[in-house]
């Protein structure tokens, strides 16, 4: 759980958020339900068949997201506004 005031000065609402958090490294086979790129794949492929990363390694990140309505206050104005973040909340974590 994030206390938003903290992070951001002018939020109003909501106090709290969870965020969803996704993390670890990808590793063959990767779960169907991570939904890998074919780029995650060939690098895992590639590490299996000779022993090093060549590149990043594949991380679990979100891939999917969920939208909040945030209120914030103009602190110079005392003005309220309602914006949304689209892409606030991880929904669903991928191999990436």
């Amino acid at each position: 759980m994030i206390f938003l005031p903290d992070l951001f000065e002018d939020v109003i609402f909501p106090s709290k958020v969870s965020v969803g958090l996704c993390h670890g490294g990808c590793m063959f086979p990767v779960d169907s339900e991570l939904t890998p790129t074919s780029h995650a794949l060939i690098i895992l492929v590639s590490y299996i068949q000779n022993g090093i990363w060549k590149g990043n390694r594949p991380y679990c990140v979100p891939s999917r997201y969920r939208a909040i309505s945030v209120l914030t206050q103009n602190l110079k104005t005392s003005s309220y506004h309602l914006t949304t973040w689209k892409t606030a909340i991880a929904t669903h974590c991928g191999c990436r």
